[in-house]
């Protein structure tokens, strides 16, 4: 079942806020929650918009439109089109996260999961809320089957309002009109292509009368138009250009149009310029849904929206993801046409059920059914042979990675005793096993898999259990910084009694970093009952991908060093001691501007969720103060990289300044970089770099780099977790350490008070929940995001130090 969700805009402006009404339920049932808010004054966000409508007029020249370019030629503007949209995007999102709306906001997030199928209805009767980009809204990149349209504030009931499935054959009419300079039959095309089942009845430049004839004498599943079409500015009226001679209104086809509604249409289609007046006027007519474009539309750009729409809708794909995903596929041509992703849009009467397409069947449809069946049926013979074999295969090969002690996973630091202390465990030998990783830990006391080893045999037969994920061969270093959190944590409450007399025993599984992989390894430990927790993953990356299958499993997961935008409000089980890239990005912004730098430009891995999350977020937080953005072709993730071509093109375009926001497996290029830099840009970066890595092979060349951190240990004077940390370790530690040690900290002040999987989650849910972590205060916020900013450190000379170089903090929080 999908859900409902009404965002009731009633009386206000953007001068002087609205009052917002918010309605959740089931799809198809009266809304189980309503709360009241506000949202308030923005007058920036209209203003930006009108910019934004203006420049991409002037940018575009193949129109399916009447006479609306001419209202622009002499309009000048100095805003690129990018820098309009990325300030846009920050500024609604800024508007959507008001301290008046953050109530309406959090009561969405916690009724909403990530996988839910959700149909958003803005209501409103104010033409700008029309008009402005909803999908770029945050919500909408947490909630990916999620897609918004518009209704207004009054409607009706139809009498076809529960229909839910369209006729079979569906029927068509499809109304091609004045194609003065474009091509409306390629729209043709694409019907009859794309809907081989479906009966459909072209009007090719049709006079008036013959246009309300076919209205008034069939009924009509889908109504289209291609062709010229224009809106008045106040956004009332329509109009649509059927031939070379004649326009009309929706009023001047009312009694038509109110008749084939009444016998059951149920969507129409105006994929032609600047539909919003054509959806206010039929939406008085209680049409059930309708799709149009919010501005003129380029003609390739129309069709392939329409191709898009058509191959998802008549495959299965539920209505609104149709829209959503055709809309998205758009993003192909806008390096072409700019902001093509914001030209589609649903309006929809409230009342009514969105249509699905109906199956089609062939005449021959039982022959082939049963052809079909012998191929299905020699399918699942062959997979009943193989399927058991293969299965314990699988789990082989997950089981390989993970262990609680039975096995090695951080095998190039082992030694003699740490191998007969494995070899202990699993032999059930746990006096022994004690023995031999203490010696082991003697010998090297900085292996925290051999602490957190020799911790679970202490633990063996009363113990509670949790989990940590760790990318070991991808990423040992930041594998064994986590995991020497943890292994403190774990420490310390064993030594001191345990977790209400019980001690914590902690399985650690390595998932590479690797999305698919961690998928895998969560549906291992959600498998297993006596896991109540895990702390992980490493990555952003990994942490979305595992998400849904904690989700399903009832089993909390934290987080120590997943900070994408994207992970906020995943699922009601996953936290994150680490603040998310908003804050972090914020905070580094600040700087930036303070410092003066005020032409930035920006290198990041655009196949990371992290690296793109962390460079929209501050881009916004640039582009708001006023300051500029600079584009330039540098992706870590891209096969034609080039440092230097990067750099040059920043300095040819006029950046002071460069941030670089590598994923962990870019860290390499991002030094590339910043060798290629020669210092002549100041270099800014993300907490991927906070590394000795990037010490040892950065040297000179990132000398004076500022980074934006989640913690730094000099942050709390006379810290015990850092002063306890040296002592066990014999080294300083840096934050992923401490935020995994909060992570697993936060999970054993949940199990003190429940030691469940569904209550654990309720406990860290509940708006009282407090824990005094290494890095301070933890406590999180409904979205499972923690409360709290980050800091910044500098990366300076240091003789002392065996690279040279170390980081000092640069400022207070």
């Amino acid at each position: 079942m999908g859900k409902l969700v009404v965002l009731n805009i009633g009386e206000g402006d953007f001068e002087r806020g609205f009052t917002v009404a918010l309605q959740i339920g089931d799809d198809n049932a009266f809304p189980s929650t309503q709360i009241s808010g506000k949202l308030p004054p923005f007058p920036e966000i209209p203003e930006l918009y009108e910019h934004w409508r203006l420049a991409y007029l002037r940018a575009e020249s193949d129109l399916r439109l009447g006479v609306l370019v001419k209202q622009v030629t002499n309009y000048s503007i100095t805003e690129d089109l990018h820098t309009l949209h990325n300030r846009i995007h920050y500024s609604i999102n800024a508007w959507l996260k008001s301290e008046q709306f953050n109530y309406v906001k959090e009561k969405l997030l916690q009724m909403l999961v990530p996988s839910d199928e959700i149909r958003v209805l803005i209501q409103t009767e104010n033409p700008i809320l029309y008009k402005i980009p909803w999908h770029l809204w945050d919500f909408f990149e947490q909630y990916p089957k999620a897609e918004i349209a518009i209704s207004s504030l009054t409607y009706e009931k139809t009498e076809h309002s529960s229909l839910s499935k369209l006729k079979n054959p569906v029927k068509i009419l499809a109304i091609l009109g004045n194609s003065t300079a474009i091509d409306v039959q390629g729209d043709r095309d694409l019907l009859e292509k794309k809907l081989s089942g479906a009966e459909i009845c072209c009007l090719v430049e049709p006079k008036r009368e013959e246009l309300t004839d076919k209205l008034w004498e069939q009924s009509w599943d889908i109504l289209f138009f291609a062709g010229h079409s224009s809106s008045e500015a106040d956004y009332k009226t329509g109009h649509i250009y059927i031939n070379q001679t004649d326009n009309l209104t929706i009023t001047e086809l009312k009694y038509a149009l109110k008749k084939v509604i009444e016998r059951g249409l149920q969507l129409a289609i105006f994929n032609s310029c600047d539909g919003l007046g054509l959806a206010k006027n039929l939406a008085d007519l209680n049409i059930p849904q309708l799709i149009c474009m919010r501005e003129p539309v380029p003609e390739r750009v129309a069709q392939k929206f329409l191709k898009y729409f058509l191959e998802a809708f008549a495959r299965g794909e539920l209505f609104y993801l149709a829209v959503r995903e055709a809309r998205e596929r758009l993003q192909g041509v806008e390096a072409q046409f700019p902001g093509a992703t914001w030209l589609p849009i649903i309006c929809q009467n409230p009342t009514v059920v969105p249509p699905t397409w109906p199956r089609q069947h062939s005449k021959h449809s039982l022959g082939k059914v049963l052809f079909a069946n012998v191929g299905i049926i020699t399918t699942l013979l062959v997979m009943l042979v193989t399927a058991i074999p293969a299965k314990f295969l699988v789990r082989n090969f997950q089981q390989e990675q993970i262990s609680s002690g039975e096995k090695i996973l951080v095998t190039s630091l082992t030694n003699y005793n740490k191998e007969l202390g494995v070899k202990a465990i699993a032999a059930r030998d746990y006096e022994t096993a004690i023995d031999k990783f203490r010696i082991s830990l003697q010998r090297n006391r900085n292996d925290p898999e051999a602490l957190i080893y020799l911790n679970n045999a202490i633990a063996n037969g009363n113990a509670l259990k949790i989990a940590v994920v760790v990318p070991i061969d991808s990423n040992l270093n930041v594998a064994q910084e986590i995991l020497r959190g943890v292994a403190q944590a774990q420490n310390e409450i064993n030594r001191s009694g345990g977790i209400n007399g019980k001690l914590l025993q902690v399985a650690i599984a390595n998932d590479d970093n690797n999305p698919e992989k961690a998928k895998q390894i969560a549906a291992e430990l959600v498998a297993d009952p006596n896991i109540l927790a895990v702390v992980g993953h490493s990555t952003s990356d990994a942490s979305i991908a595992a998400a849904p299958v904690y989700q399903k499993g009832g089993l909390v997961t934290i987080s120590p060093t997943s900070s994408a935008q994207n992970l906020s409000s995943i699922s009601k089980y996953v936290f994150r001691t680490i603040p998310s890239t908003s804050s972090m990005a914020d905070t580094l912004a600040n700087y930036v501007m303070k410092k003066a730098h005020t032409t930035v430009a920006i290198c990041t891995d655009f196949a990371s969720v992290y690296g793109k999350s962390l460079a929209n977020e501050f881009s916004s937080a640039i582009i708001s103060n006023g300051d500029q953005i600079i584009n330039i072709d540098c992706d870590f993730s891209a096969s034609d990289f080039n440092p230097s071509r990067a750099i040059s093109q920043a300095l040819n375009n006029g950046a002071d300044s460069l941030l670089l926001a590598p994923s962990f497996s870019s860290v390499d290029k991002a030094l590339e970089i910043a060798h290629a830099n020669e210092k002549r840009l100041a270099l800014f970066g993300t907490d991927t770099l906070n590394t000795i890595k990037t010490l040892r092979l950065g040297q000179a060349s990132i000398e004076g780099l500022v980074l934006t951190v989640p913690w730094y240990p000099t942050e709390i004077p006379r810290n015990p977790f850092v002063e306890d940390a040296k002592k066990l370790w014999g080294e300083s530690v840096n934050w992923r350490t401490a935020m995994a040690y909060d992570a697993t900290y936060t999970i054993i002040i949940g199990l003190k008070q429940s030691n469940t999987r569904t209550e654990l989650q309720q406990v860290l849910s509940s708006p009282g929940f407090s824990a005094a972590g290494a890095t301070g205060v933890i406590q999180f916020l409904p979205s499972g995001d923690r409360k709290r900013s980050a800091t910044l450190v500098k990366v300076v000379p240091n003789s002392q130090s065996v690279t040279g170089y170390h980081f000092v903090p640069v400022m207070s929080r």
